[in-house]
């Protein structure tokens, strides 16, 4: 009898018919055993999980969420931050977004972000607002359910003094941590950090506010990482920050006179006119300690006309430290720059004992009005840095303040240059006059122009003696 047969090979699907050939019994008999070693095998889903694992997380994606970063009303801060402080730690940020706050915008992010790194760190909408929506788009997103602390209730309940009963429905959301993950305590604000393990990839999410966010990192994100992840721990870092000079120039510096070895990480960030350059080595030891000192001195040698400060001190923070040391308070008087400067300088803890008073108005003309200066006087005036230099002497005893810095109005000159002059006044010196350039009428140009007013008092201040300085005894 003739038989018909069906042979799969690799190749292929073969029909024939009559006596089945040797090679087709054979591969048949394979193709049985093969097909029994599969089904014996049970099937059962695969998850691979870092923390038990030997893999090692080096990459991650940053996301940052909230309408007011995409209409320009605040700069991303946290990328810079959070790569500063997770560099040092041997993660290598492969990407940052900003998203608005929306379900759609967020879960886009993250399918993008689970698909570039095993590490997402998500900032932003953790709070009680109606646009506080990060846990639930995430939730969403992981399939991964939330539900409500017991720890985090009482904490609800201990800080706004009710039961949680009565905690409204916004702020007991803050209470929901995911059931796949854990949470990071917030010493500083209600909304703690999340944790999320989802398939192959984690996703963390932090607070939106300065205040919570960093010290959430340091105290609760990087000891995480290091538990979960392996990752070192910090090694020493050296952070220079410089103003009036280019980071071109800085580089040109250090290829020059400086031996960087392979294992120190260098990153820079230039804002608002300032310049930040910081070092890392692997691991807090004595030689690399000692290495970093010798780096510092090296660029203090070569640069050190713009070094304002090593650290994290901003400038505005270096500027009230200094008057603040010498015991002298200063008097701020603004027509260009519309109270910038005071703003920027009244953040600083310290300001309330150094600035003594403040007046701002949109012409010279009507700063000469506020400080009760006769007209007589003002037509005295020849040229238009002695109206800033009577301005300045004038403004000297103001709340008992024997330093002033004066601003004047933005002017151009006949190749149209644009700019404005500024005066300073310290104890016991004479009144100097500066130009500062103007760039544009932007938000941008707006920093950098109070970078450079900042950068001229500064460097009036380091030109005078310790005696001119009249330090307080």
């Amino acid at each position: 009898m003739t038989k018909t047969f069906l042979v799969i090979y690799p190749d292929g699907i073969h029909v024939g018919s009559g006596n089945q050939p040797r090679r087709t019994r054979l591969f048949q008999r394979i193709w049985l055993l093969l097909m029994l070693c599969v089904v014996s095998v049970p099937l059962r889903p695969v998850r691979c999980v870092f923390g038990e694992s030997d893999q090692s997380v080096s990459q991650y994606m940053i996301v940052t969420t909230g309408r007011e970063l995409l209409v320009g009303a605040y700069a991303d801060a946290h990328t810079h931050f959070l790569t500063r402080k997770l560099r040092p730690l041997g993660l290598d940020c492969v990407g940052s977004m900003s998203v608005d706050d929306k379900q759609a915008d967020i879960q886009a992010a993250l399918r993008f972000s689970t698909g570039k790194a095993p590490l997402v760190i998500v900032t932003g909408g953790l709070g009680p607002t109606h646009n506080d929506i990060t846990r639930q788009a995430i939730s969403r997103f992981t399939k991964i359910p939330l539900h409500e602390d017991d720890n985090l209730l009482r904490i609800l309940e201990h800080r706004f003094k009710v039961s949680r009963d009565q905690l409204g429905s916004n702020l007991r959301r803050q209470a929901q941590i995911p059931g796949q993950g854990t949470h990071l305590k917030n010493a500083h604000g209600t909304a703690a950090g999340l944790v999320f393990e989802y398939d192959q990839s984690v996703i963390v999410v932090l607070p939106g506010p300065p205040r919570e966010l960093r010290p959430m990192v340091r105290d609760e994100l990087i000891p995480f990482l290091q538990q979960r992840f392996g990752v070192r721990l910090p090694g020493p870092t050296l952070t220079l920050r410089f103003v009036g000079i280019g980071q071109s120039r800085i580089v040109k510096m250090l290829k020059e006179h400086a031996e960087l070895t392979p294992n120190m990480i260098q990153s820079s960030h230039f804002e608002r006119g300032r310049v930040d350059f910081t070092f890392a080595l692997p691991e807090n030891t004595p030689r690399f300690r000692s290495q970093l000192q010798e780096l510092k001195q090296l660029v203090i040698r070569h640069l050190g006309d713009y070094v304002y400060a090593v650290g994290d001190t901003s400038l505005e923070e270096h500027i009230v430290s200094m008057f603040e040391s010498q015991g002298q308070t200063l008097a701020i008087v603004e027509a260009g720059t519309g109270g910038l400067v005071t703003a920027g300088l009244s953040e600083v803890d310290q300001a309330r004992e150094v600035l003594s008073g403040t007046f701002v108005a949109p012409t010279v003309g009507k700063l000469r009005r506020m400080l009760s200066i006769s007209e007589e006087a003002w037509k005295a005036c020849t040229s238009k840095s002695q109206e800033l230099e009577l301005l300045a002497t004038t403004a000297v005893g103001t709340n008992g303040s024997q330093c002033v810095l004066v601003v004047g109005e933005a002017r151009q000159d006949a190749s149209g240059f644009q700019y404005l002059e500024m005066a300073t006044k310290l104890p016991r010196a004479r009144v100097v006059v500066q130009r500062v350039h103007l760039g544009g009428s932007g938000s941008f140009d707006r920093d950098r122009l109070v970078t450079r007013i900042l950068d001229g008092l500064w460097r009036h201040w380091r030109e005078i003696s310790p005696e001119e300085k009249g330090e307080a005894k």
